[in-house]
């Protein structure tokens, strides 16, 4: 565990008029990974959910993330499941 440099996550973006996939993510200006995929969720009112590749000191929970094709454009790691994280909807 000691030697792994990259984690998989997924981000939300509100934005959905843009193309994402392939788009590099950055925190603060540096470039720390790549959008694999990106489609709208209707979970989540139609914002954007991403899996995506950063390196380790970026895949927390909460960190903001841009994307350098995008000024302004943020991305924010989240947990997985997204869109119920206490898994309290009914299985059926």
């Amino acid at each position: 565990k000691d030697k792994v440099r990259t984690r998989v996550v997924t981000i939300v973006l509100d934005r959905t008029d843009v193309d994402l996939e392939g788009a590099t993510l950055q925190l603060d200006g540096r470039p720390v990974g790549n959008i694999l995929m990106a489609l709208p969720s209707p979970y989540l009112g139609g914002k954007i959910i991403s899996m995506v590749t950063v390196d380790v000191n970026a895949s927390r929970t909460g960190t903001k993330l841009t994307l350098a094709e995008h000024p302004g454009l943020v991305a924010d790691v989240v947990s997985t499941p997204v869109y119920d994280p206490e898994r309290s909807r009914a299985r059926s």
